[in-house]
């Protein structure tokens, strides 16, 4: 380290690394403003690298977090802004430059940027539309020309939506009372605050969809095209509802089991349930779309390893579909 300048580069990156390594908790790492340069051009490159670094340990690199803190310092933004004016200006040294330095260029490019909803997820604020000159001037014309009731039905949309997805999205202990999103609290207990999303699911959410079909189709004077565009299409309505159902019978049964302390809504996942079907999809050969007789003669040998009161009570069950026309090949 000593053959390196006192103040290049390559010395303070290996002081810092021997001063992170020694440190218990990372949390206390200061990092010089150089390292923290160099981090953000890495990180600039190639996220994924960037962490996959980190996750190896090989090197001590300031968290993701820490940098955003440093590149969200000025507020983004539309326009010009005269924080970073006058970052730009204290950097360039343009009070002591030579006058030859002062000669500047300036340069316009174009990029593509999301044509959607911004929306922050550490305030929980929906910010708005992406400012995209002619588009926002169209858009906001079109909000004054809807009528205050319009409005305030696409917000109310939007709030249910958003509370559906916060209460089958639940991932961890902490989030929901960070982003201070009661939706996406744990559930913890059969008896406790859950019981009151669970009510709300059943109560106000379904009854609004079933609501809000009704009042459309109640209405006279429009086309069938124009009714089924003023809602949703029938998947998507039998998707949300066949949801809450599901969700709705789930949690109380899991609750019911002795050894279950807490439950996170987003660990559902049929991927083994998918996987299943397709291994038998597999079986069949050519034949991709079997139907419930040739189904069991896949699924017969699986059966072997369960005890036979399982496979007894199973085939049982199966006894109303076969009568009712399946037959076995």
């Amino acid at each position: 380290m000593q053959q390196y300048p006192k103040d290049s580069f390559p010395r303070i990156f290996w002081q810092q690394q021997m001063e992170a390594a020694f440190r218990k908790n990372a949390r206390t790492m200061r990092w010089h403003p150089l390292m923290i340069r160099w981090c953000l051009s890495l990180r600039h490159r190639s996220s994924g690298a960037y962490e996959a670094i980190r996750d190896s340990e090989c090197l001590k690199l300031p968290s993701q977090r820490t940098l955003r803190d440093y590149t969200h310092y000025v507020e983004a933004k539309c326009g010009f802004s005269v924080e970073i004016d006058s970052m730009l200006k204290s950097a360039s040294k343009v009070d002591t430059c030579p006058e030859r330095e002062k000669c500047t260029i300036l340069l316009i490019d174009e990029m593509h940027i999301r044509e959607d909803l911004v929306y922050d997820k550490h305030s929980s604020e929906l910010i708005g539309f992406t400012n995209m000159a002619n588009i926002s001037n169209s858009l906001a014309q079109l909000e004054r020309s809807m009528s205050e009731n319009e409005v305030s039905e696409t917000a109310h949309f939007i709030g249910m939506m958003d509370k559906f997805f916060d209460a089958l999205n639940v991932h961890n202990f902490s989030h929901g009372s960070k982003a201070l999103k009661p939706f996406q609290l744990p559930y913890t207990s059969a008896t406790d605050f859950q019981l009151k999303i669970l009510k709300w699911l059943k109560d106000t959410f379904l009854c609004y969809l079933k609501d809000w079909k009704v009042s459309v189709q109640d209405q006279v004077g429009i086309s069938k095209s124009e009714r089924n565009r003023m809602l949703l299409n029938d998947a998507t309505q039998l998707g949300l509802e066949m949801t809450c159902q599901s969700f709705l019978d789930l949690v109380p049964f899991l609750f019911s089991m002795p050894d279950v302390e807490f439950f996170l809504s987003q660990r559902l996942c049929q991927d083994p349930l998918e996987r299943f079907f397709g291994l038998q999809r597999q079986r069949g050969s050519v034949d991709e779309n079997p139907n419930m007789g040739i189904h069991l003669v896949l699924f017969c040998p699986y059966l072997l390893g369960y005890p036979p009161v399982i496979v007894q009570d199973l085939l049982q069950s199966l006894l109303p579909y076969l009568r009712s026309g399946f037959q076995l090949s």
